[in-house]
């Protein structure tokens, strides 16, 4: 007797899509943007709300990414009465305050090795 036939492939794949990155929200009392020098300035009780922190202080300014990038902030700088509320990927709160905090990107490519 020959019997014939398919199985499905098996594979262990149970990765789910992560959905899509929820926006970072600004609020304040006022707020300046010149689009010539690609900076935004907001004055007066500032609350930044971002899936991974809130964060709040009186005055925040930030470069805005250059047309064309991949649309990441690349410096920002959050004065007086910063308060910063993050979890991390653990999923523990951490909770800063300052006068001042200092948000820079930048990716450098790691040099290759010579054996």
């Amino acid at each position: 007797m020959v019997l014939g036939g398919s199985l499905p492939a098996q594979t262990n794949d149970t990765a789910v899509p992560k959905p899509p990155r929820a926006p970072t929200l600004i609020n304040s009392d006022r707020a300046e943007f010149d689009l010539t020098a690609r900076r935004a300035v907001y004055h007066g009780n500032v609350i930044v709300v971002d899936p991974q922190m809130t964060l709040t202080c009186a005055l925040l300014t930030a470069d805005l990414p250059q047309p064309q990038s991949d649309g990441q902030m690349k410096h920002i700088v959050a004065e007086t009465n910063v308060v910063i509320d993050s979890v991390d990927e653990k999923g523990q709160t951490n909770h800063a305050t300052s006068d001042k905090a200092v948000y820079d990107f930048k990716v450098e490519m790691a040099q290759p090795t010579r054996r």
